[in-house]
């Protein structure tokens, strides 16, 4: 979705501005049309590139081929790190990586899945989390047998111009209140995780 793409692209677009080569790595979750792919693809790298980002994209098919006219997963697995922003790229990818870092963007529901077995998560080197405290003594928050690394979500600031509108106008967003995952369990108690509690 667009939210999660500004979360990837501010990772992306801040590392490619040190300097870095940044491969895009994405993949289609079911079976599509070839057109449809050939679409979806296209889409994604008029959107990125509109977005100022440069690099090259490699989309993994279904079954693990890379979509054509994007570069080959053995061509981006030469890359010194794999930045893994997503929850469900296979192991068999992952490994392919020299070093590998998970990024831990829903802090909470990820390690809580996690320990539910809702989750299958590829084993990396290394795992960020947004989450402050996930991982400190006394967080209710399950650790899962990880290392859990904090790190602040980055903000590529050319990618967020300053808006000279009415200084008085209300910060507003645009959200549903309610959702099918409005209670987890944490420590043996439920909690109300709807958007409306928060």
């Amino acid at each position: 979705g667009g939210a999660y793409m500004w979360v990837f692209l501010n990772w992306a677009l801040g590392l490619q501005s040190r300097g870095c080569r940044v491969i895009w790595l994405d993949s289609f979750e079911a079976d599509s049309p070839v057109e449809d792919k050939v679409r979806r693809i296209d889409e994604l790298k008029r959107r990125l590139r509109a977005l100022g980002f440069a690099g090259e994209v490699c989309v993994l098919l279904p079954g693990g081929d890379s979509a054509p006219g994007c570069l080959d997963l053995e061509e981006a697995a030469q890359a010194d790190l794999l930045v893994d922003l997503g929850y469900d790229l296979p192991a068999d990818v992952v490994q392919r990586f020299r070093r590998s870092a998970f990024v831990d963007i829903d802090p909470g529901l990820t390690q809580v899945w996690l320990s539910l077995g809702q989750l299958d998560l590829a084993r990396h080197d290394l795992h960020f989390t947004y989450g402050e405290t996930v991982g400190d003594p006394g967080s209710p928050i399950p650790e899962c047998g990880l290392r859990w690394l904090y790190t602040p979500p980055p903000v590529f600031l050319p990618a967020w111009p300053v808006h000279t509108g009415d200084a008085g106008a209300p910060y507003t967003t645009v959200s549903a209140w309610w959702g099918d995952l409005d209670w987890i369990e944490l420590g043996g108690k439920y909690v109300d995780n709807s958007k409306r509690t928060e």
